[in-house]
């Protein structure tokens, strides 16, 4: 049944003041998390000594890119799908740089940032205002980055791979269904 001009100005209306709220709550989700993210290096120097210093810098890179990808134009991403595009890349960029310390991390400290990465995960299945889908695959690509770092540890042990999956999975589910 086609629409009136009416019904297609409302949708219209509708999908710039959704763009709009969640460009507004991304802002702001990232000014606090970019804030915790950064704190956490109080835990890497206790967790992971010998990775803290470079697990800062890790940090620090994700807080610039996670900005960049904030503070885009709006232009340039001018529609509702792109203020999801814009929160599946922030999200993104948090869950690749705990990826990363996690395929570093020594062992005693795996479930921890398993757990971080966990949460990164969580997050992205249940903050944003966005269709299912788009949830899913945040999280299915967050995970994802978390398994292949895992399977490329050196020392990695059955139960950390095994842990890691129960617990992503458990949190990744709880949040996106």
């Amino acid at each position: 049944m086609p629409e009136t001009v009416e019904q297609e100005e409302s949708q219209r209306a509708f999908e710039r003041e959704l763009e709009r709220r969640n460009n507004t709550a991304l802002r702001w989700a990232h000014l606090a998390f970019s804030i915790i993210f950064l704190s956490w290096w109080i835990l890497d120097a206790y967790a992971a000594p010998g990775q803290a210093r470079r697990f800062l810098l890790w940090r620090g890179i994700a807080v610039v890119v996670a900005t960049v990808i904030v503070f885009l134009p709006d232009k340039m991403v001018p529609s509702v799908s792109g203020s999801w595009a814009r929160m599946f890349a922030w999200f993104c960029t948090w869950g690749v740089t705990v990826a990363l310390m996690l395929g570093v991390v020594p062992g005693g400290a795996t479930l921890l940032y398993i757990t971080g990465l966990s949460v990164i995960g969580f997050g992205a299945a249940v903050l944003p205002f966005w269709p299912s889908r788009w949830a899913v695959a945040s999280t299915l690509f967050i995970g994802s980055a978390g398994a292949i770092a895992m399977a490329f540890r050196p020392e990695r042990t059955f139960l950390e791979m095994l842990e890691g999956a129960f617990v992503y999975v458990t949190v990744a589910a709880g949040g996106t269904f």
